[in-house]
């Protein structure tokens, strides 16, 4: 019960708190992407399972923290990350492809994490806000693109796992709202293509959900019905996004202080 309302809570304060300043400056024609890693327990093999859990769930907040509970971030082995709930280490890797060419994965991550005390919130009920019942959101920073068209992709997933879903933390701080920068998701080859020329603060933040592959002695029939259509990923990308950005103001953002 404490993992569920930790992740809970700190699902919440992803969408509610702003995390300081974005570090590329809106207008000087370059953009930072974001990538923060989840990895799905085995129940949630394909994009129908993953619908479920935000079909289920009472709202967008909760159908966000429901995600996250099954699906907790990652990160590669030995780069730091925090004492928050979080997934296992383990590898995998993106690219970045700019019109400077292509960058990749950097070499750490952005430790964080939000705890009780970002929230002033008793979430585990034990009487008491403590400043460790967290949640890892732990992410990686290319840093400094050329603003405009990019292509991330994912060119080694996790061992047995593949590219399974696109979410994106919306904001309408200035008007902007990551999902506007997306323009389309091959979930089979794991490519993300975006445009971030109309951004507006500099940032664009990617969640990326992979889910377990089948056993080996799955059918081809079984793999086939596993496999997520492009059109069906990009519609859950942008429909969630425009149901969180009519009910929340701000999104995830850097914070001073959350970094361990």
């Amino acid at each position: 019960m404490k993992r569920l309302m930790t992740t809970v809570l700190a699902t919440a304060a992803l969408l509610l708190v702003v995390a300081g300043p974005a570090a590329a400056a809106s207008g000087d024609g370059h953009v930072d992407v974001e990538v923060m890693k989840h990895l799905c327990n085995p129940d949630v093999r394909n994009i129908d399972d993953f619908n479920a859990i935000i079909e289920a769930a009472d709202g967008p907040v909760a159908a966000l923290a429901a995600t996250v509970l099954a699906c907790p971030t990652v990160v590669n082995p030995g780069d730091e990350t925090t004492d928050g709930v979080k997934g296992d280490a383990i590898a995998f890797s993106f690219t970045v492809e700019d019109a400077d060419g292509t960058h990749q994965l950097p070499n750490n991550t952005d430790p964080a994490k939000l705890c009780e005390t970002d929230l002033g919130l008793d979430a585990d009920g034990d009487g008491n806000i403590s400043d460790d019942v967290c949640l890892d959101i732990s992410y990686y920073a290319f840093e400094g693109l050329v603003s405009g068209h990019i292509t991330v992709t994912e060119t080694e997933p996790p061992a047995g796992t593949r590219f399974g879903a696109l979410l994106t933390t919306p904001t309408e701080v200035d008007g902007n709202n990551d999902a506007d920068s997306i323009v389309s998701v091959d979930a089979e080859a794991g490519v993300i293509e975006l445009d971030t020329s109309a951004d507006e603060d500099g940032m664009v933040m990617l969640h990326v959900y992979n889910f377990q592959t089948l056993p080996d002695s799955s059918t081809a029939a079984e793999a086939a019905s596993e496999s997520a259509p492009m059109g069906l990923l990009l519609a859950l990308v942008l429909g969630i996004a425009a149901t969180f950005g009519a009910w929340l103001s701000i999104g995830l953002r850097r914070r001073e202080g959350s970094i361990s």
